[in-house]
């Protein structure tokens, strides 16, 4: 897959021209600063969602495949202009589908090959993908189906098949939206303060210098961290926040603490180590190079952890990856109490139990 890379840096251009690092921990669409992203280990998302799921005993995949539609939706409306999308949707679909899945390569979503396409107002019209190294394969539906959406203007659901060890064969069908989630899984919107944040910049392209230090393979559409092989993925909090909503709204408050307990098992059964996490200053990084936000105050002392992070996202994944976080520093079991302020900070503080 041709990726004109980075002579600074190595990193795609293609990600660094649409995406911008921010100084307030943030990471949004250059063409759409609205438009929030994350820069996040892919097996977190997949390991976050499967504890969720053994703790409440519930198939959640279609609520994933539906709150990742809609925001791919949004991302490619905002990603291809109007008119394109109105020419290709008659004329050149082909092209420009291929053209999102080297975008979606680039981002370590997996490494999509169009294989069939049918959009002629007929019931079997159709978009078939085969996909290696899908990082989360209810998302990779949901990017599948909403991209179409979005550029033929008619609605679509998607499903899959494994077609061989590792690969799969994903098909959009038009059809009509599931009642079941109709006016729900909303889009969240977050609040937004500026930072001082300092990320040393490549002089090249102008994102993040760390970027360096992860492996861009386009051709397998996988992102890696050179130390450790942990893969990487380019994706929004907009794609999972609605889900963590919805399953908040179907089984009650408790699920916050399911879902903070998913987030500290994923931490502290062996994905992380302590030297992913040595000082205070790691921590502000890991999540600023993240998008997660920014961690304005972080303290490590007298076997506490107390921390203010402004912009955040994902509230009780954050809480549960501070609770791992402790665990994995003191060594001992930890309890979070947490808030949302009135500036819409988040405050946690952790101490032994």
């Amino acid at each position: 897959m041709d990726a004109k890379l980075c002579q600074g840096c190595g990193v795609p251009r293609r990600i660094t021209k649409e995406h911008i690092w921010l100084g307030n921990g943030l990471i949004v669409e250059r063409k759409n600063p609205e438009q929030r992203m994350l820069f996040f280990e892919s097996e977190n998302i997949a390991g976050l969602f499967r504890n969720i799921e053994e703790i409440i005993g519930l198939d959640i995949e279609h609520i994933i495949m539906e709150s990742q539609h809609r925001s791919t939706y949004e991302y490619v409306t905002n990603l291809v202009p109007p008119l394109v999308r109105k020419v290709v949707s008659h004329v050149g679909l082909k092209q420009l589908t291929r053209n999102l899945l080297k975008l979606s390569a680039l981002m370590g979503q997996g490494c999509g090959t169009l294989t069939s396409l049918k959009i002629k107002g007929s019931e079997d019209d159709h978009v078939a993908i085969a996909i290696r190294n899908p990082w989360f394969l209810p998302s990779n539906c949901g990017l599948i189906s909403g991209g179409l959406e979005a550029l033929t203007g008619l609605e679509s659901r998607a499903s899959y098949e494994e077609i061989s060890p590792g690969e799969y064969l994903i098909t959009a069908r038009i059809s009509s939206q599931p009642k079941e989630l109709e006016g729900r899984l909303q889009k969240r919107s977050y609040p937004r303060k500026e930072g001082d944040l300092e990320l040393k910049r490549c002089a090249f392209c102008g994102g993040p210098q760390d970027l360096a230090s992860f492996s861009w393979n386009a051709c397998e559409g996988i992102i890696e961290t050179e130390s450790s092989g942990r893969r990487m993925v380019l994706m929004g909090p907009g794609e999972f926040e609605p889900v963590f909503e919805e399953l908040r709204n179907e089984l009650g408050e408790h699920v916050t603490r399911v879902i903070m307990e998913a987030q500290r098992l994923f931490v502290t059964e062996g994905f992380y180590s302590r030297e992913d996490i040595r000082q205070e200053k790691d921590l502000v990084h890991h999540f600023a190079l993240r998008g997660l936000g920014n961690l304005r105050e972080i303290d490590l002392a007298e076997n506490r952890l107390s921390a203010r992070l402004e912009n955040p996202c994902m509230h009780m994944m954050m809480v549960g990856l501070l609770l791992g976080f402790y665990e994995l520093i003191f060594g001992r079991k930890g309890e979070a109490a947490w808030e949302i302020d009135l500036d819409g900070d988040l405050v946690v503080e952790v101490s032994s139990g």
